[in-house]
């Protein structure tokens, strides 16, 4: 997630689907492509984005981007100590966990 959860995606009966696209990383000589998806109903995938977006203001970045927190901590997250660091994940990954339905 770069930004943060987007409502895009495809919403029947009450639930969403959404699938995310990460980037191409490279380790060693492989590239390596990421990607999630995350179902909810859509009352739910509301309520991941707000707190999504609170957890990212309570600690001052505009959004996630793994390959910038860890292990290298630039951009935002440039000084950042492992417990903050270590804070700011348990904050969206409580996020994921109470929000999201399932995965796939």
């Amino acid at each position: 997630m770069i930004n943060g959860p987007r409502r895009k995606g495809h919403i029947k009966n009450g639930r969403a689907l959404v699938a995310r696209a990460g980037h191409t990383s490279t380790i060693g000589n492989e590239d390596i492509f990421t990607m999630a998806c995350a179902m909810s109903t859509d009352k739910k995938w509301l309520r991941l984005d707000k707190e999504w977006k609170k957890v990212l203001a309570e600690y001052n970045v505009p959004y996630l981007h793994m390959n910038e927190l860890l292990p290298r901590q630039k951009g935002p997250y440039t000084g950042w100590p492992s417990t903050r660091r270590d804070a700011f994940m348990r904050n969206l990954v409580w996020v994921f966990k109470t929000y999201v339905t399932a995965w796939c």
